[in-house]
């Protein structure tokens, strides 16, 4: 089963900030509705970047979200081991 993350923003970075505005608005839509839901971090990709972890509450999938600090273009993609 293909998770409703994959499908949210098909890049593992972002190019601009219109872009994470639209990105995260979509990702508190599907929080609200509670087809999704924040995790406790487990292991982050490094020290100095926070980030947030989302779980598709249907296929268990487990998807990180660092914000962009431009020139930084943050990440969003699939934990390969939560």
């Amino acid at each position: 089963m293909a998770s409703i993350l994959k499908r949210l923003h098909r890049a593992t970075e972002f190019e601009s900030a219109d872009e994470v505005q639209e990105f995260e608005q979509k990702l508190e839509a599907l929080i609200a509705r509670g087809a999704v839901e924040k995790i406790p971090v487990g292991k982050p990709l490094d020290e100095v970047n926070p980030e947030i972890w989302i779980r598709d509450r249907k296929s268990g999938e487990v998807w990180r979200y660092q914000a962009p600090e431009f020139p930084l273009k943050g990440h969003f993609g699939k934990v390969e081991d939560p």
